[in-house]
């Protein structure tokens, strides 16, 4: 029985990439409002000019002093709105591009809310924003895109992944939503779209190590450990300081049976951060296989120290002791695996194993027993435990069933 238990690689937390819209994609900026005052006229052309000047306390003084003259003006309720936010006063800034899209329905008035709303955490309000925008310029591809993020955010799956299809159709060129495409597409487990969504990010650019890091979880999801492999690789080298790029170039490897590599991935892994117990546990798992059972112990044992409570390591701690020979310590070590995971059959089934070596035929039968009440499927297992089947008793209890 493969007594060798490893936590799978896992993605990066979900985290969709935001574009941000620059204002100078509005360059020619609107004409005079129609309606407005001749003194609030002014204050816009004043308020335009100090903003450009790098003076924005006296753009905002001349933006309200246009809004004295005309409470209509969405140009000066959006100014003031890009001067809150860059203050850092979200609330202020949201007021006022509401405001500045009610008055005069502009997109990117709504654009900026939704931006500001997703950055507060409140992913509907977002989404009701950036509607709004696309109900008034429905080709704008960065809407789109933040309209995806939002829903993603909301758990809307489908939804997400059709704005982000959207979005791509009006702008196939945007890097930032060819990723996001594939974060969606590996939730909902369509890993083909997925890796398609990141190849095509990757050759907008090449150099972005998370875009290997993500591909190459793709490609694991779908059974293309040897690509995944080679792309885990260049995220660790696009970007050597990141532990997360070396242990999944580990956890590979080890799939791939090339423990001696595994190995060395792992210990870059913990060169960056020494206090991850995950990934002392796979390193012990790889020098296991290299039969290296005392560093694998020290390995297991170190996992421990950073969590007593890690089932997983105290199992294959037991596992490698038993290999050392160390039987009293690997039924001691099983045991803690129980008290922490008492549901776990395998390592019932392992405990009776090294009980009825050492010769505890009482303490062997109820651990195997209490194994078999719990998965009845690893009665047929036990032709590779052939210490309990030479055990008459024992042997009687297995074609018994496991009935109390």
């Amino acid at each position: 029985m493969d007594r060798e238990s490893r936590v799978p690689e896992t993605p990066r937390r979900r985290q969709g990439r935001k574009i941000t819209r620059r204002r100078t994609l509005l360059k020619l900026g609107p004409p005079r409002a129609a309606g407005a005052t001749r003194d609030a006229a002014f204050w816009l052309e004043r308020a335009r000019d100090e903003w450009q000047r790098g003076a924005p306390e006296r753009a905002i003084d001349a933006w309200r002093r246009a809004l004295d003259g005309d409470p209509g003006l969405a140009e000066a309720w959006d100014g003031l709105g890009r001067a809150a936010q860059l203050a850092g006063d979200r609330e202020e800034a949201a007021r006022c591009f509401q405001r500045a899209a009610e008055v005069g329905q502009r997109s990117h008035a709504w654009f900026l809310l939704g931006n500001l709303e997703e950055a507060r955490g409140r992913h509907a309000e977002a989404v009701t924003a950036y509607e709004h925008a696309l109900e008034l310029e429905p080709k704008m591809a960065e809407a789109w895109n933040n309209l995806g993020n939002a829903l993603l955010h909301l758990g809307r799956l489908e939804r997400a992944a059709e704005a982000y299809a959207q979005a791509l159709e009006f702008n196939p060129s945007l890097f930032e939503t060819w990723f996001n495409l594939g974060q969606v597409c590996c939730e909902l487990r369509r890993y083909a779209e997925a890796i398609a969504a990141y190849r095509r990010a990757s050759e907008l650019r090449p150099g972005d190590a998370a875009v290997q890091f993500h591909l190459a979880f793709a490609l694991a999801s779908s059974g293309e450990t040897a690509q995944a492999a080679e792309c885990y690789a260049r995220a660790a080298e696009l970007k050597p300081d990141d532990p997360e790029a070396w242990y999944n170039l580990g956890n590979t490897y080890l799939d791939l049976d090339l423990p001696a590599a595994a190995a060395s991935a792992y210990r870059r892994a913990l060169d960056l951060a020494p206090v991850d117990g995950l990934v002392w546990n796979n390193l012990g798992n790889a020098l296991a296989r290299l039969g290296r059972s005392e560093e694998a112990i020290r390995c297991y044992r170190r996992t421990l120290q950073l969590d007593p409570s890690y089932h997983i390591a105290w199992n294959n701690l037991g596992g490698a002791l038993e290999e050392a020979g160390a039987l009293e310590d690997a039924a001691a070590a099983y045991g803690r695996a129980i008290e922490h995971a008492p549901e776990e059959a395998s390592y019932r089934l392992s405990r009776a194993s090294v009980l009825a070596r050492l010769g505890q035929r009482e303490g062997a039968r109820e651990e195997l027993r209490r194994a078999l009440a719990l998965a009845p499927e690893l009665k047929q297992l036990l032709p590779g435990f052939p210490e309990l089947a030479e055990t008459p008793d024992l042997e009687a209890d297995t074609r018994g069933g496991c009935d109390d």
